[in-house]
């Protein structure tokens, strides 16, 4: 029984992940370890600096900064480097943690630093899109970013203030429109989906939709202090429901939902 066991694994890693994770898998099983470190991480995140013009509602730094005990800080391009010599190779990485990593005066050395690295397969940023004028994402593309996810949570001058406060909402408009027809397929959109913008959402869809053409991400809202916003079961089921809708409604996007019921298994984050 336990030689049919090894077997099925083998052949399930191999449909799955390839030969070499399949033997590091099935080695891992053998030797009683099941949480072997991967040969490349999923993803590794580097947070390259604390600032940022919004202030968005549940955001641990909007928190933190009323209760006065966050610190604004930029990492040096020194520091920067010694941490990409000495991480392991990723399937993506990403310069930034809580901050807006366009604030960061030295972001296109960094960004050339970690491509040159060799490291990394993919290198994307998340970024409200209001720092830097638009010629500016031109030059993160050119130093080696791949991708960029613009932050836009509503559209609405009524919500927006409770949501994103600080942003420009007419200046944010206009950077979608130009960053579809000046970069396409560059730039994509997250939106964080709470209790209070689930029902506008059709309408920012709808806004998008006639700016251009983008990935829309669907991201929930999680309890950073702010738990009221959180989606319960019901409302993140009709979530679920709604998107495929949306994907016929609104031609110019592709909405990709994220899950937003929590897993009852254990997190595997730590091992990948």
């Amino acid at each position: 029984m336990a030689n049919k066991n090894i077997v099925a694994t083998v052949i399930q890693s191999l449909e799955r992940r390839g030969l070499v994770d399949a033997v590091v898998k099935v080695w891992g099983r053998l030797s009683g370890n099941r949480f072997t470190v991967p040969r490349k991480l999923s993803m590794l995140v580097v947070e390259i600096t604390t600032y940022c013009n919004l202030e968005c509602s549940g955001c641990v730094r909007t928190i933190m900064t009323d209760e006065g005990s966050w610190s604004n800080k930029h990492m040096s391009v020194g520091d920067f480097r010694k941490v990409i010599d000495a991480a392991p190779p990723a399937k993506l990485f990403t310069p930034q943690g809580i901050g807006e990593p366009t604030m960061h005066p030295d972001i296109i050395e960094l960004i050339e630093i970690a491509k040159r690295s060799g490291k990394f397969d993919r290198i994307e940023i998340n970024s409200n899109a209001l720092v830097r004028p638009v010629e500016f994402y031109g030059l993160l593309f050119e130093a080696g970013l791949d991708d960029i996810s613009v932050s836009v949570d509503t559209l609405s001058g009524e919500l927006i203030e409770k949501l994103r406060a600080k942003t420009d909402i007419p200046k944010l408009e206009a950077r979608l429109k130009e960053f579809s027809d000046r970069y396409p397929n560059k730039f994509g959109v997250r939106v964080t989906v709470s209790k209070g913008n689930l029902a506008s959402l059709p309408e920012l869809l709808g806004r998008i939709n006639g700016l251009g053409s983008f990935k829309i991400w669907l991201q929930p809202f999680f309890d950073m202090g702010y738990g009221a916003g959180v989606l319960d079961e019901a409302e993140a089921q009709t979530l679920a429901i709604a998107a495929v809708g949306w994907n016929r409604d609104f031609p110019n996007l592709s909405i990709i939902p994220e899950p937003f019921i929590p897993s009852k298994e254990v997190c595997p984050s730590p091992w990948t």
